[in-house]
């Protein structure tokens, strides 16, 4: 019976220091992103939503008539209990981008990231060492390749849809400036004059 003791006893003391632990990475990534992402854009405007906690947060940026929707989620790095079920749920950290304005048709999707949808009617390419299922122009696509054979980490780049509005996700990285930046003049090439 001691022995059930001392292990509820380790568990609740690994617990409660992953808690600090996890959610101090947590917090220190968040201004790390956020920083970033403001020196990219130097918005005029800003507005900030916090998501549960440690999980991450959403930025609202207005700069110009140009409104920019930053989401930030994190893993709970903060729960040790949950945080190896999130790893084979989430897979990792997601920086969602959307950006107002008219873009030319466009979708870019990380080949097998949605496991279970399919993608009809799409071409496969092969661009900075990462495979997408892409659908647009040809000239959009030849695009496409180029900006993400610039990229740092072109397997972060997830989905990038097109359209109404300019939608981007990905795997944020420590680096995430140079690459954010090459896509942002990628969807920004693509806008309807």
């Amino acid at each position: 019976m001691s022995w059930l003791i001392i292990a509820v006893i380790a568990l609740a003391g690994a617990t409660t220091y992953q808690f600090f632990h996890g959610r101090r990475i947590n917090l220190l990534l968040m201004r790390h992103y956020l920083g970033e992402i403001e020196k990219l854009i130097k918005p005029e405007d800003r507005n900030y939503v916090w998501i549960g906690g440690y999980v991450g947060y959403r930025a609202y940026y207005r700069k110009g008539s140009r409104k920019y929707e930053f989401i930030l989620t994190l893993l709970p790095r903060q729960s040790l209990l949950y945080f190896p079920i999130s790893l084979i749920t989430s897979r990792h950290d997601k920086l969602i981008l959307k950006v107002s304005g008219k873009y030319k048709k466009f979708h870019a999707v990380q080949k097998g990231y949605f496991r279970s949808r399919k993608f009809d009617g799409y071409t496969e390419i092969s661009a900075g060492g990462a495979e997408f299922n892409v659908r647009g122009s040809d000239a959009a696509i030849e695009r496409f390749k180029k900006t993400v054979d610039k990229l740092e980490k072109p397997e972060n780049i997830k989905e990038v849809e097109l359209g109404d509005t300019a939608y981007l996700m990905m795997k944020p990285d420590v680096e995430i400036s140079n690459d954010l930046k090459a896509v942002l003049e990628f969807i920004e090439s693509l806008e309807k004059g």
